[in-house]
């Protein structure tokens, strides 16, 4: 037996700017369907078996995570300058602070030579703007059927989502002043937290959200030519392809083919340093989603072997997101209603076609840190990427560490 439900929710008004926000629509589907859970973003969206939840709250979370949780890629810049010596034969160590972990200097390692590395990233996602996630997914419903009007809820309790990344890294350089660079990061992503649903003053139980996922996310392709070399200063053009081999649907990649021009510019001396990037971002397949990727920041030799890092990262996106999504049930196409942000129905494949806008984004991280070299060529270093915007979910901080080794 088929029957549909049709749930339009009203907001609390937790901030001024945004009195209205919730509208959702509950599909009840066959009675006997498993709603068999084959991602994250699956999980998510089911309430209770036979219950799918089609709601501009969680596909705006969906999506922010899917952004969030591609994180700012790690540096293809040696930790350790090299250049080689005309008189000796041999490449010999430029004294210097030992570069970014999250940004590009306009240094290359040098002909024939391999960079490796590898490094970690903890995330906890329990906010979303200035509020909780748990807040952020429940709301109260009205459900109409006909003449009817029946008061639903639904609370979520203790929700997160963690990523831990694990970036794996090579650089080798083709020339002495072009390299390239291939990354994979590798996630096991797990989401927490419990939710019921309650109908006519009858409360059901809280139901679980645990869910976990393992795999890799988005590969990356990078290029660099310096063009310019002026001994303490330098640019180089950028190229990075980045590959949709991640599962948007796990919140381990976006999901999108994107490829991204860049330039780069950098100066040092014996004890400072000093970078900057900017690049653009294209959409392969979806032109609405490019946007802008830039970045400056410093270190400080504190000692031969120790440097201190400080980087702004930051992404931009151009516009707002068309989302769409898709319901096979036809006669879905009639429901009505006030959505914020607003959701059109149309008939399309012998189901219901929705979509709808997100607003666009803009993240500023802060990345502090050190270097330092524990043995010839292997550098160590740890530190921490601060959100300084409250765009979209965000974790309070991110711890990361990682080695970097040069042959």
């Amino acid at each position: 037996m088929r029957w549909i439900t049709v749930v339009i929710a009203r907001a609390r008004d937790r901030r001024v700017a945004r009195a209205t926000r919730w509208l959702a629509v509950v599909v009840l589907l066959t009675m006997g369907m498993p709603a068999a859970a084959k991602s994250l973003s699956d999980t998510l969206g089911v309430f209770q078996p036979g219950f799918v939840t089609i709601t501009p709250a969680i596909l705006e979370l969906q999506r922010a995570l899917a952004r969030a949780t591609d994180f700012p890629a790690t540096t293809t810049t040696p930790g350790i300058i090299y250049h080689f010596d005309v008189a000796s034969g041999a490449f010999e160590r430029v004294s210097g602070p030992l570069g970014p972990a999250f940004l590009e200097r306009a240094e290359t390692v040098g002909a024939g030579r391999f960079d490796l590395a590898a490094s970690y990233l903890y995330a906890r996602f329990t906010r979303f703007g200035d509020e909780s996630l748990s807040d952020f997914l429940s709301s109260r419903f009205v459900a109409v059927a006909g003449s009817l009007v029946v008061p639903q809820q639904v609370e979520t309790r203790n929700f997160s989502v963690t990523s831990h990344v694990i970036y794996f890294s090579a650089t080798y350089g083709v020339t002495g002043d072009t390299d390239v660079n291939l990354l994979l990061p590798v996630y096991y992503t797990a989401m927490g937290g419990e939710r019921r649903f309650t109908v006519v003053g009858q409360t059901g139980d809280f139901s679980s959200l645990d869910a976990n996922a393992f795999g890799p996310g988005d590969l990356l392709l990078r290029a660099k030519y310096r063009f310019l070399d002026r001994n303490t200063w330098g640019l180089a053009a950028g190229l990075t392809l980045q590959l949709p081999t991640g599962d948007d649907a796990d919140f381990q990649g976006t999901g999108e083919m994107f490829v991204m021009p860049s330039v780069v510019g950098s100066w040092q001396s014996e004890r400072f340093e000093a970078h900057g990037s900017f690049g653009v971002a294209i959409g392969a397949s979806d032109l609405a989603r490019s946007g802008v990727r830039y970045g400056v920041g410093g270190s400080f030799a504190v000692l031969k072997r120790l440097t201190l890092l400080t980087d702004f990262v930051g992404t931009s996106a151009f516009t707002d997101e068309n989302v769409t999504f898709f319901v096979p049930d036809p006669r879905l196409v009639t429901i009505r209603g006030e959505f914020n942000p607003p959701i059109e129905a149309s008939a399309i494949d012998g189901g219901t076609l929705f979509s709808t806008t997100l607003p666009r984004t803009d993240v500023l991280d802060l990345a502090v840190g050190m270097k330092a070299i524990i043995v010839p060529n292997l550098v160590w270093f740890m530190g921490v990427i601060v959100p300084l915007t409250q765009s979209g979910a965000h974790p309070a901080v991110i711890p990361t560490g990682g080695i970097q080794y040069e042959f």
